[in-house]
């Protein structure tokens, strides 16, 4: 089976999980200034939905170079951030198990500029030289996240998506639902809820497996030198 450009690790050892974090913090307080930089002085962006989430990095397979992140919260969380938020429709929630929910945050791609790659959030617009590797990236980590999903028994998403965002996952034909009006949240946002049957006719299709431990890639490594 031929191999794609990009590689999905699920950040489970120190490693990956701080790759995953400085991702964050070149998006969100570097090039976006959503948050403060000075809150932390390690580079590493975090906050506390971090206790109840997994976490996935994409990383160029030539390069080994860290070039896309996502964060999946999980419904063992006491709230998900999006309900902190507010501004959606609660009834659009009624018939679903909280347990089968998990909002998807963090998303974080890279954009090609005539000055060399920078990472942006899915809140940039791509220019059309690098919404390919944009849209590759992630639907390398959409399929890894629906990958968990199936293995963990989650069947809806639900996550703020911003209008460049939405293009992107309209043009690989993925069915979204808003639960909410627009709203000002880091930029223009709306709540999606995505059912993962939704999922299956693109993500399904994809190679298998879509992402690996990044702990049971180190020992691999290790064995083989």
């Amino acid at each position: 089976m031929q191999m794609g450009r990009y590689e999905v690790l699920l950040a489970d050892e120190p490693e990956s999980l701080a790759a995953h974090f400085r991702l964050r913090y070149q998006v969100y307080c570097l090039d976006k200034g959503y948050e403060n930089p000075a809150d932390f002085p390690d580079g590493m962006e975090c906050d506390e939905h971090d206790a109840h989430a997994v976490h996935f990095v994409a990383y160029d397979r030539s390069s080994g170079q860290a070039m896309g992140a996502v964060r999946l919260i999980l419904p063992e969380h006491p709230s998900f951030p999006c309900e902190q938020v507010g501004g959606f429709d609660a009834a659009a929630l009624s018939g679903i198990a909280r347990e089968r929910c998990l909002e998807l945050s963090r998303l974080c791609l890279p954009k090609t500029r005539k000055s060399g790659p920078r990472l942006v959030t899915e809140q940039g617009e791509s220019s059309a030289a690098s919404m390919l590797q944009s849209c590759e990236i992630a639907m390398t980590l959409y399929q890894a996240a629906y990958e968990f999903s199936l293995s963990q028994g989650i069947t809806h998403w639900l996550g703020f998506t911003s209008p460049a965002m939405r293009r992107l996952l309209s043009s690989q034909k993925v069915r979204l639902e808003a639960i909410g009006a627009p709203l000002e949240h880091r930029g223009e946002r709306q709540l999606y809820l995505i059912p993962c049957r939704f999922l299956a006719p693109q993500l399904g299709r994809f190679q298998r497996p879509a992402y690996r431990s990044a702990q049971q890639a180190r020992q691999v490594c290790v064995s083989v030198a």
